[in-house]
């Protein structure tokens, strides 16, 4: 079994995307839930998890798993000492969609703009490392395809255009099978939303910000909180 794919980042970057583009790769097995492994004080337990992981990868043909937990972005080192060979995706987005999606989830303006800062002052501490690699949101669906063709090549994986049609599967997100249409309340049916969202084919939301009609009631906090970091990770704006 070839060494595991773990997908980190801010949530609303991106991460549930990736995975299910991965996971159409026919030699990559996705475990389909959040698992926070990495979290998990002990490492036996994470051997554990991962015996089970490459188990259930081969039980599908695959010669290695993919698995995304975004908050995993604070266990990287952890990641990379604990499973040799691993390599860490870090997915980024624009810090005014992720607040301005955050906060439709229920968070506040502060806790939007602390996750996003907490989470790329770790990517930007990782991106360098030879076993990590940035990928940027608007990258990927901006060009999928010549993001997943990079993307492959850094994994030492050949491109599968199935990739590109990963929507014509039926997608099963931590147990819950996509709705018929798209749900209307953002909140209450977080999990139907996202699972209807992967099930589609890829979608451009960049610049939904600018949709939100709230957004002059925080843009100013974000700015002072975060425009210096944004460039870091590829994002700048005014």
């Amino acid at each position: 079994m070839r060494p595991p794919i773990l997908i980190v980042g801010c949530g609303h970057s991106g991460t549930t995307l990736l995975a299910v583009l991965l996971d159409a790769h026919p030699d990559i097995h996705l475990v389909r839930t959040e698992t926070g492994t990495f979290h998990t004080p002990r490492v036996s337990d994470i051997e554990r998890k991962v015996a089970t992981f490459n188990r259930q990868a081969k039980a599908r043909g695959a010669s290695r798993w993919v698995e995304k937990t975004p908050s995993h972005v604070r266990r990287i080192e952890r990641i990379l000492d604990t499973v040799a060979g691993a390599q860490v995706i870090a997915m980024t987005r624009d810090p005014r969609d992720v607040v301005s999606s955050l906060r439709a989830r229920g968070m506040t303006t502060d806790e939007a703009i602390t996750r996003w800062t907490r989470a790329n002052r770790d990517v930007v501490r990782w991106r360098r490392h030879p076993r990590v690699r940035q990928l940027r949101y608007e990258d990927l669906v901006e060009d999928p395809t010549a993001s997943l063709t990079a993307l492959c090549a850094w994994l030492g994986v050949p491109f599968s255009p199935a990739m590109l049609h990963h929507h014509e599967n039926r997608q099963v997100w931590q147990g819950m099978t996509p709705p018929a249409a798209e749900p209307a309340d953002e909140q209450a049916a977080h999990a139907q939303r996202r699972t209807w969202q992967i099930s589609q084919p890829i979608f451009d939301g960049r610049g939904r910000w600018r949709d939100d009609p709230t957004s002059s009631q925080w843009m100013g906090e974000l700015w002072t909180r975060a425009h210096s970091m944004a460039p870091e990770v590829g994002y700048s704006w005014r």
